[in-house]
């Protein structure tokens, strides 16, 4: 926090949890929401290049939404540095335009990393693309620096996500998802997606008595973790074989595809 004439004030939010909402960046619009019990615990929330809003908490991550960025989006109004400057609808382009950006990143990301994959409806095999995600080992600022000389524009850089855009035939979105190598699986898991999909896995999980997140495969009542290294052996525990990206969807046939090893 910047000091006490920095703090917007005290906000009561929707899970029972008191937040000093400070500002982080005045000039970017960006506010800090840091927990009143646990001083440690501070999020980013703010506006993206494509105005769109953004929170660096966990929820947001695997939701798109949290109660961070809905009591941001209610304060929004009452102060003008918050108002997005530019909201517009990011375009599609055919995925072939993508081949050599997917490659090229990749490629450069991994030198200073053990491993990167690309994730999101790419590697699910999507015919128009609007954005690129990338799992990746590295940190958020090794990512950041190895572009940094491309003149791209960050938008988004919290401890373990971060957004820019990057481009010259075609301006596009990456985006880039950091975590460490035991829960690199369940990390690609969660960033491919479907949305509809990790939200069926998190159902099929609960009624196992564990919980999934991008962290990992755990246990519900004494929080350890079953798997994460990789996508196969999460998907093993919650009863499946390795699904295809491609396969990753949700409709009314899904319970019955040929990659459920078991029904639950």
């Amino acid at each position: 926090m910047s000091g006490i004439s920095e703090t917007i004030g005290i906000r009561h939010l929707g899970n029972s949890k008191s937040y000093i909402v400070s500002w982080q960046n005045r000039k970017q619009g960006v506010l800090s929401y840091t927990k009143l019990e646990t001083p440690a615990s501070s999020y980013e929330v703010g506006y993206d290049s494509n105005g769109r809003g953004y929170c660096t908490c966990k929820g947001f991550q695997f939701r798109s939404s949290c109660i961070h960025l809905t009591d941001f989006l209610e304060l929004a109004p009452s102060l003008t540095d918050l108002r997005p400057q530019t909201s517009k609808t990011i375009p599609r382009y055919p995925r072939e335009l993508f081949l050599d950006a997917v490659r090229k990143i990749e490629d450069r990301i991994s030198k200073t990393t053990y491993r990167t994959l690309v994730a999101g409806s790419f590697r699910r095999g999507a015919a128009m693309i609007r954005d690129l995600d990338f799992v990746t080992n590295a940190t958020t600022d090794s990512v950041i620096e190895e572009f940094r000389s491309d003149g791209i524009n960050v938008t988004v850089q919290g401890q373990s996500v971060c957004r820019f855009d990057i481009g010259d035939t075609i301006s596009f979105q990456v985006d880039v998802l950091c975590t460490d190598l035991d829960c690199f699986g369940s990390a690609l898991l969660h960033a491919t997606g479907s949305r509809e999909f990790n939200i069926y896995l998190r159902q099929v999980a609960k009624s196992l008595g564990l919980k999934l997140n991008r962290h990992g495969l755990f246990h519900r009542d004494d929080n350890l973790r079953v798997a994460g290294a990789t996508e196969e052996e999460v998907l093993r525990c919650l009863g499946f074989g390795m699904v295809p990206p491609s396969e990753r969807c949700f409709d009314s046939a899904v319970k019955e595809q040929p990659w459920r090893v078991h029904k639950i």
